[in-house]
């Protein structure tokens, strides 16, 4: 199976058969979108259209390619030469390529903007924002406004696509940088409520517990 985590995914492995076994890659976005510039519109429209399923069930072949690609970069990664960045770049592109052709093959899609609907395109840009802004602003109208929609037609167009409700994707989005500034940070949980942008400790408390069933301070001393 080929498994795709965007950006914006949160991943948690909860339990595996004895006989699991991972190859992984890991890229930075900001590397990522250096790669090739002439690609980014097209990788994106296709990792839209993943979203909804980011796994894909490979035949033998499909795996023998992408276990190839993934044996030569770990090959070279290591390696001194001259032009190293260079090699790292055209072998990490001939695996984007590679598993972009098996996802398109997959859902049956055609690489082209006007595969996705308003919708999709609303529901990425929303995701954009949030990732970028949620430690800052918590409040539905925020998005809205900057995705030039009313909040009532965003949060219809989240409920369908997802199931969730603006609220719930901003909490969401919400709890995870809470966790995260939790576990590794050397931030008290004051200076953690102030950058989240909480009226004050005891309204991120009550939001922190309400939704994990442990204050933070609790989960802190995990």
């Amino acid at each position: 199976d080929f498994l795709l985590i965007l950006p914006e995914h949160i991943y948690q492995s909860i339990s595996g058969s004895p006989d699991t076994r991972y190859r992984l890659i890991f890229v930075e976005q900001a590397y990522f979108e250096t790669m090739n510039r002439s690609r980014n519109d097209v990788l994106k429209t296709s990792f839209l259209n993943i979203r909804k399923d980011p796994v894909i069930h490979l035949s033998e072949e499909e795996f023998n390619v992408l276990a190839s690609c993934h044996e030569r970069l770990e090959q070279r990664m290591p390696a001194i030469h001259h032009f190293k960045k260079d090699i790292i770049n055209a072998l990490l592109l001939e695996y984007v390529i590679e598993a972009e052709n098996m996802m398109i093959n997959h859902h049956e899609h055609q690489v082209k903007q006007s595969n996705l609907t308003r919708q999709d395109i609303i529901f990425h840009n929303f995701l954009t924002l949030l990732k970028k802004d949620v430690i800052h602003q918590h409040h539905v109208s925020f998005y809205a406004d900057k995705l030039y929609i009313t909040p009532q037609y965003l949060a219809s167009v989240l409920k369908q696509l997802t199931g969730k409700g603006t609220k719930d994707w901003i909490a969401d989005a919400l709890l995870v940088e809470a966790k995260i500034m939790l576990q590794h940070s050397q931030q008290s949980v004051q200076q953690i409520s102030d950058a989240l942008n909480f009226y004050d400790q005891s309204t991120f408390g009550k939001f922190f517990k309400a939704r994990t069933g442990q204050t933070p301070k609790a989960y802190q001393n995990l």
